[in-house]
C-alpha cells in the first residue's frame, strides 16, 4: 500500500484504487486553517472511502525538509 507520488511530491492516488486525491491536498489545508474539523474537510472535499480520508489524514509533508538534502552539493564540497 502507499501513494503514486507526483512531481511535487503529493501522493496522486492509492496504490489500491484509482481516486486522485493529491490535488486536494492544499485544499484540505485551506479547510483546516479555516477552523474545519479533519471529517467536516473530508466530506467538504467529497472524500467518503476511509481509504481516501486515510491518505489525507496521515500524510506526512516533507518534501521542504528533503529539499535541504542536496547530496550532489555535499558531495562536490567533500571533494
Amino acid at each position: 500500500m502507499g501513494l503514486d507520488v507526483g512531481a511535487d511530491g503529493n501522493g496522486t492516488s492509492g496504490t489500491m484504487g484509482s481516486h486522485v486525491i493529491g490535488n486536494k491536498w492544499d485544499t484540505y489545508l485551506d479547510l483546516l486553517q479555516a477552523d474545519y474539523s479533519e471529517g467536516d474537510a473530508l466530506d467538504a472535499l467529497g472524500l467518503i472511502r476511509y481509504c481516501c480520508r486515510r491518505m489525507l489524514m496521515t500524510h506526512v509533508d516533507l518534501i521542504e525538509k528533503l529539499l535541504n538534502y542536496n547530496t550532489l552539493e555535499r558531495n562536490v564540497t567533500d571533494g
